[in-house]
């Protein structure tokens, strides 16, 4: 079973208990509801797991590996969700997965004929009202231009400071879409390929074992895609004492490949960040610098994302939600110390899977340069075919690329990427919007504000 798979599946079993009957839920839930219903007068809970997989609301919803559903801390949020907050998110993903619009709670004294504008502003101030889910913003772009740019509620429950349209925040995996656009430049420019196997930068892939076997490196597009044969799993979520917390960043591609294969590489998905860490000191050695400084050289600055780093300074911290709790109560020269503190503990290596910082204005250059097939101002920074190779579904793979994934609304296709912070970052080539969708929520966050905001801002749209 997926992680993935998992994921949503203890996220519905949390809503199991509280759910609606089938009479409450759409048409296309009453299976689900019925089982609901059984859930219910079943005392002994002789209903098992099992029969809980078979239901097609989880294997449609299986498909969804970005930050809708993707981590297992976000369970937490969505178990502190009320009772009818947890019924909107089983129902938002629901349709979310069926490609039609997501349900708000007060949906029927709303008019159909409701402008993106309104809708957009009633998911936020729906969502800023979830307990779970204190604030974040949305931003719309169609044809270079603003059209939507609003921030919701607060940076948490404790803090009232408002969420402005341009607060920052931990991206989380939207970090992959900004590693993989670094790597269609460097290939680009000569120093790297995506077929070239990661050996001919890391010798110590080039001696790796499955079952005792000898077997080939992975290359780089499978580091990307998460087809790279090595075990799933996020860097958060390792144990404290691994040593993968404690190493440089060429140590922890030496510890990745130590402990070997999993799978046949190019094969079959499995969701980790050990292929991007591969890549990023593939790089390092390659390029002789740091991977922060070639990312930051080469595509942030022409991009001018003046906002985005690996290490937020100290006055980009205390404008961050995800620190606004520890940071309360105490003064900026103590807040000072302590990063430094713990800044001068931790190993020299970026997480180029899920470690960046940014905010709406960054991510609007990152993806109009996507949008405008990755020239800037007219002038090509990143040759159109080099980045429909990162968008191109990968071997082994349903709806992932490299570093982005695909969604279907009906006949239009949608990339871009999820992040388990709550975040979503989104375009669409043909009719040249995009949205940006961000909180510090995790999984309520995802759910009641980016998975609305993708449906009302492209499913719904002519």
């Amino acid at each position: 079973m997926t992680k993935c798979f998992r994921i949503v599946l203890f996220v519905c079993l949390g809503a199991i208990f509280v759910a609606p009957s089938a009479a409450q839920l759409p048409a296309q839930l009453s299976p689900v509801g019925r089982l609901f219903d059984r859930f219910d007068s079943d005392d002994d809970k002789t209903i098992t797991t099992d029969e809980l997989v078979d239901q097609r609301l989880f294997n449609v919803l299986d498909r969804n590996q970005d930050g809708v559903i993707e981590h297992a801390e976000s369970r937490d949020a969505f178990m502190a969700m009320q009772v009818d907050e947890r019924r909107q998110v089983v129902r938002n993903l629901a349709r979310l997965s069926q490609n039609t619009k997501p349900v708000a709670a007060e949906e029927t004294t709303k008019p159909v004929e409701a402008t993106l504008t309104q809708r957009l502003t009633a998911i936020g101030d729906d969502a800023a009202a979830s307990p779970a889910v204190p604030g974040g913003s949305i931003r719309v772009v169609a044809d270079r231009k603003i059209v939507f740019d609003k921030g919701f509620g607060t940076f948490t429950k404790q803090v009232d400071r408002p969420w402005q349209p341009n607060t920052p925040v931990a991206l989380a995996s939207i970090t992959k879409s900004v590693t993989a656009t670094l790597v269609a430049l460097l290939v680009d420019q000569g120093h790297l390929d995506f077929d070239d196997p990661v050996s001919e930068y890391l010798p110590e892939f080039g001696s790796l074992r499955l079952n005792g076997k000898p077997i080939r490196s992975p290359t780089i597009a499978e580091c990307f895609s998460h087809t790279s044969g090595f075990p799933a799993g996020t860097r958060s979520r390792l144990p404290s004492e691994s040593p993968l917390r404690k190493a440089d960043q060429r140590e922890v591609a030496r510890l990745i490949a130590e402990r070997g294969l999993v799978r046949q590489p190019g094969t079959s998905f499995a969701y980790s960040f050990r292929g991007y860490a591969i890549v990023a000191a593939a790089i390092e050695e390659k390029l002789k610098k740091r991977f922060a400084d070639v990312l930051a050289v080469e595509l942030l600055e022409p991009l001018k994302m003046q906002r985005t780093t690996f290490a937020p300074s100290l006055e980009t911290i205390l404008q961050m939600p995800i620190y606004a709790d520890q940071a309360a109560g105490r003064d900026v020269e103590q807040v000072k110390r302590q990063i430094a503190r713990l800044r001068s503990q931790q190993p020299t290596f970026v997480n180029a899977a899920g470690g960046l910082v940014s905010n709406a204005d960054d991510m609007t250059r990152f993806l109009q340069l996507h949008v405008d097939k990755g020239a800037i101002d007219g002038n090509v920074l990143i040759q159109p075919e080099t980045l429909q190779r990162l968008y191109a579904i990968a071997p082994g793979c349903k709806d992932y690329g490299m570093g982005f994934k695909t969604r279907r609304f009906g006949e239009r296709r949608l990339i871009g990427h999820g992040g388990a912070t709550g975040t979503g970052a989104y375009f669409d080539l043909q009719a040249k919007r995009l949205l940006i969708a961000l909180t510090q929520s995790r999984q309520a966050g995802s759910a009641a504000l980016v998975a609305p905001a993708l449906t009302a801002v492209f499913a719904d749209q002519d």
